[in-house]
């Protein structure tokens, strides 16, 4: 979907395409401001300022609508594959090679690729142009043929279904409680006509939002309630809820509101209850409101807490304050990443950020993006990646023991110029990873721990040394328009023009 190029245009039309609630205000709808996407496409859009409606002349919520080719550097495989199986394809080159150091292009070329996700290491999803969905890599169940058992591609097909009208995803990955070493993932896709729709594997928890916690999904099914509403799904990996926002700024959650590595004895708060019930279907989050824009999950696998941006700009956070340790005996690790200046161990109603503030674009796992073009940081393994000589691990090693951050710290290297197109993915032991994108479409990305195999070359830089700040990538150009980085910073993608 998107505005047309010309002609009449009127704020019914941006709501249809961006949601926001009435009475409208040409201010909710600011580049970057929530609702808007700051992507190439919605460029002309002001982020501030006077604002008109011929701004939004060709305007799409689609990020990254503006396609183009698609590239991926770092490890060449699924790590942790179902079974433990080592398996090659997730860069989607048609070959075995192990390791890429710098870009390259994925065997099913074309320049109409326009958004693309990774569900943690493992496989990749893309939606090109035409609505088509694509899937590749190490997959638990065959995504291309609706079959059970385990699959894999290693250059892209299209999704059981088919269909022409997708539009935008979110996927991730979890662990079941009881085997920290089973991985389990789910990825969830929007239409076109507002429906959403949710596939993967050991439902056990009912994420799937399907109204059962049974059975793995090998192809999409809609979740219960329906609806033609639905505007945005969150895609971080961990923990065992889901979140989504409908067009009308209301705050949707399912799954289970446990700590499932203390095997459902604690409850973190997630969905502002104190019972622990689990939910197989979408509900209401308890403190909803109708101003909610932009809602995502912290990415630690055995932790579960979320931070959702409001139309005003202000940054909320609930859940745990830190994470479990994947300890036989599990102890909690206090992080202080909801950024409310403490170490308290959980909050079941959204509190926020502290420091305020009413410019927050986007947040997501530690890190933020204001609209003045700053990235911000708090919490842990996130901080040590992107601030240059602060190699930290999350249960020990280089400066052990590790520097937390419970307040938001700006990034080295500062700059005014990041735009809410990044990524970061965590999974202590130093192999953080981000990338990001900055205003002159240039592409940035780190990664961690040199002597681990599984995090070389996702900083796109032409090695295998480890990155604690941001570097840029061996393609450089100033054409980069989406990223996505998976597993721990292990792997990187991106669209570039």
């Amino acid at each position: 979907m998107a505005l047309q190029t010309s002609g009449a245009i009127s704020v019914s039309d941006l709501a249809t395409e961006f949601g926001g609630t009435a009475p409208h205000s040409l201010s909710e709808y600011y580049r970057g401001g929530g609702l808007v996407p700051d992507t190439a496409t919605n460029a002309g859009i002001p982020s501030s300022g006077q604002i008109q409606l011929d701004d939004f002349y060709g305007g799409s919520v689609v990020s990254g609508l503006q396609a183009g080719s698609l590239w991926f550097s770092g490890y060449n495989v699924a790590g942790y594959g179902k079974g433990g199986s080592k398996v090659t394809g997730v860069a989607g080159t048609n070959n075995q090679t192990t390791l890429y150091t710098s870009p390259v292009q994925t065997v099913a070329g074309g320049t109409n690729w326009q958004s693309i996700s990774l569900a943690g290491g493992n496989y990749a999803l893309g939606i090109k142009t035409d609505g088509r969905l694509w899937v590749w890599g190490s997959m638990p169940n065959n995504f291309a043929t609706n079959a059970a058992g385990a699959a894999w591609y290693s250059s892209p097909v299209q999704i059981f279904g088919g269909g022409t009208t997708w539009s935008h995803f979110g996927s991730s990955q979890t662990k079941a409680p009881h085997d920290p070493g089973n991985t389990m993932l789910s990825q969830f896709a929007i239409k076109t006509d507002g429906r959403l729709w949710g596939w993967g594997d050991s439902n056990i928890w009912g994420y799937l939002g399907n109204g059962n916690n049974n059975n793995s999904i090998a192809s999409p099914v809609q979740v219960a309630s329906g609806g033609t509403n639905w505007n945005s799904v969150e895609s971080n990996g961990g923990a065992f809820s889901r979140a989504a926002t409908k067009t009308d700024g209301r705050l949707w959650m399912w799954g289970s509101p446990l700590q499932g590595i203390t095997f459902g004895t604690d409850i973190t708060g997630v969905f502002g209850r104190s019972d622990g019930a689990l939910f197989s279907s979408p509900i209401e989050y308890a403190y909803g409101g109708t101003t909610w824009s932009f809602v995502s999950r912290n990415d630690a696998t055995f932790a579960q807490s979320y931070c959702g941006v409001k139309t005003d700009g202000r940054l909320w956070m609930w859940g745990m304050n830190g994470e479990y340790s994947t300890l036989t005996t599990p102890a909690y690790i206090a992080k202080g990443w909801l950024a409310l200046n403490n170490t308290a161990q959980s909050y079941s109603s959204p509190v926020q950020i502290f420091g305020g503030g009413t410019d927050w674009v986007k947040a997501s796992s530690g890190a933020g993006v204001k609209s003045d073009g700053r990235m911000w940081f708090w919490g842990a393994t996130s901080v040590s990646t992107f601030n240059s000589g602060l190699n930290i691990t999350l249960f020990g090693g280089a400066n052990s023991p590790p520097i937390y951050y419970s307040s938001p710290v700006q990034v080295t290297g500062g700059g005014t110029n990041w735009t809410a197109q990044y990524q970061i993915m965590t999974a202590g032991a130093g192999k953080s990873g981000i990338s990001a994108i900055k205003t002159d479409g240039r592409l940035w990305s780190t990664q961690g721990d040199t002597a681990s195999t599984f995090t070389q070359g996702a900083a796109g830089d032409g090695t295998t040394t480890a990155r604690t700040s941001p570097v840029q990538t061996i393609m450089g150009g100033t054409t980069w328009q989406i990223t996505a980085t998976g597993m721990a910073g292990w792997k990187l993608f991106a669209i570039k023009t």
